[in-house]
């Protein structure tokens, strides 16, 4: 199991992303793609960034090697990330009727305001990137993200209009 502090597992996507610097685009824009492929890439970011270890497994993920403070550290650079980007939704051509964007501590509850009274494609699409934002951060913690809540609520009336719950996505083997 994953130790946290000690050494964290994320697939070879999450290690391109942290080494391109751009972690809270996993769900917006998209990541700037980085050619961290091969162990030495790993070996190179590992020494940039600071970390013990950043080793390439077999199937495809990166195990990183680090500190407890570089894993705090990590932490806090993804919650910032994160809130930059939820704050970007407020308002914008996508999402023009969000008003607000509130989370818990661990990024499992997203609560959003909307002018809507009913939610249009991209406000139902928009869940999908709160899951993502609430697995991202739960692999940096180092522990399974068992469910994102997504509550949507109406600005003027207060009432819920939609709620989602991303274990409600479970495979269907």
């Amino acid at each position: 199991m994953i130790k946290k502090g000690k050494k964290l597992s994320m697939m070879l996507l999450t290690a391109m992303i942290l080494a391109a610097g751009s972690v809270g685009t996993v769900a917006g824009t998209g990541a700037k793609q980085v050619q961290a492929t091969t162990q030495e890439d790993l070996d190179a970011l590992a020494n940039e960034k600071g970390y013990q270890s950043i080793v390439l497994n077999d199937d495809g993920s990166a195990t990183y090697t680090m500190t407890k403070s570089q894993h705090k550290a990590l932490l806090q650079e993804t919650a910032d990330s994160i809130n930059q980007s939820l704050g970007e939704m407020i308002g914008s051509e996508t999402y023009p009727n969000f008003t607000d964007i509130t989370v818990n501590s661990d990024f499992t509850s997203f609560t959003v305001t909307t002018k809507s009274t009913k939610l249009d494609m991209n406000e139902s699409f928009s869940v999908m990137a709160f899951y993502m934002y609430g697995g991202f951060y739960a692999i940096c913690d180092g522990r399974k993200a068992d469910n994102i809540h997504v509550d949507f609520v109406n600005a003027d009336s207060g009432e819920i209009i939609s709620s989602s719950n991303s274990s409600d996505m479970k495979d269907s083997e």
